[in-house]
């Protein structure tokens, strides 16, 4: 084993013999779930900062290191699978993440189709529908809009008889209204920021 990690100098390789067994040994940045929450980090900081560009390109690093559910084939393991469980809900918040800065960049034409989706995926979760139901106002939509959110309230109640969050009837009816508008710019990396646009 340490012939095939080290091939060079086995001596030098990650795996260590120790009391009761062997430790595996690794830098941090060799580890696709350490680099993965440092991108994370560093896009919310940027998206705090309203440097959307950057964030988004931060969540893109992110994401980009995912190949499937994590652990797939260790879920048996308690430990192990509670971790998975971890990740995986971060995996799915940084796509959220992403899909917000993408929102405040003005790019709702563009990821209708993702948001559409990924909303089928999870029909329990009210963040991505949010944002699809923006996206589709943004995008000129508002009937569509409307009908999506009509579709997760008929889910929940009947899933979970619960109605849906104020945070997403108080977006439904700002649609309804014609108070949600696209904004028409985002500044970055200006000397002074404006407070973000929080209408996502």
């Amino acid at each position: 084993m340490r012939q095939r990690l080290s091939p060079r100098d086995p001596h030098l390789s990650p795996l260590h013999t120790v009391e009761g067994g062997y430790l595996l040994s690794v830098p941090p940045a060799s580890v696709d779930a350490e680099v993965f929450n440092q991108f994370a980090a560093q896009g919310r900081i940027a998206r705090e900062n309203c440097d959307y560009h950057n964030a988004a390109r931060m969540f893109e690093n992110a994401l980009s290191l995912w190949r499937g559910d994590a652990l797939l084939a260790m879920r048996h393991v308690d430990a192990l699978s509670a971790w998975a469980d971890r990740l995986d809900e971060e995996r799915r918040a940084v796509t959220e993440d992403l899909f917000d800065v993408r929102l405040a960049l003005g790019h709702h034409h563009e990821i209708v189709g993702g948001l559409a989706q990924w909303a089928r995926r999870h029909p329990l979760r009210e963040r991505p529908h949010r944002q699809l139901m923006l996206a589709l106002h943004r995008s000129g939509r508002t009937h569509d809009a409307s009908a999506s959110y009509q579709r997760l309230r008929r889910t929940l109640v009947d899933r979970l008889g619960t109605e849906p969050s104020p945070d997403t009837q108080a977006l439904h009816q700002r649609i309804l209204t014609g108070d949600d508008l696209p904004s028409t710019h985002v500044r970055l990396r200006a000397a002074h920021r404006p407070p973000c646009d929080s209408s996502h």
